[in-house]
């Protein structure tokens, strides 16, 4: 199984904060938001799955979540990546 681990810029952290409607769900700091990236892609590599990590910026990101009506939060981020790391293409 191949499973997306959202993941961003640094210099992107904020703006993706920004448009997330339960900003509150993620962390305030991109370091505490990439160690739990890190977790995440461990825990399932441990679990024999192929990890990508997918980095997400926040205007491919709303767009995606427009073109299907969805709202642009934390379970949205999770399913964009795993759409990309399945190589899907943002357009």
């Amino acid at each position: 199984m191949i499973i997306g681990i959202a993941v961003c810029r640094e210099e992107d952290y904020n703006a993706l904060r920004a448009i997330i409607e339960d900003a509150h769900e993620i962390p305030t700091a991109w370091q505490d938001f990439i160690k739990q990236a890190d977790a995440a892609q461990q825990f399932w590599k441990e679990q024999g799955n192929s990890v990508i990590r997918v980095e997400i910026a926040a205007p491919a990101f709303l767009l995606w979540c427009t073109q299907r009506g969805a709202k642009a939060d934390a379970a949205a981020m999770h399913r964009f990546a795993s759409y990309v790391a399945e190589g899907n293409t943002v357009d």
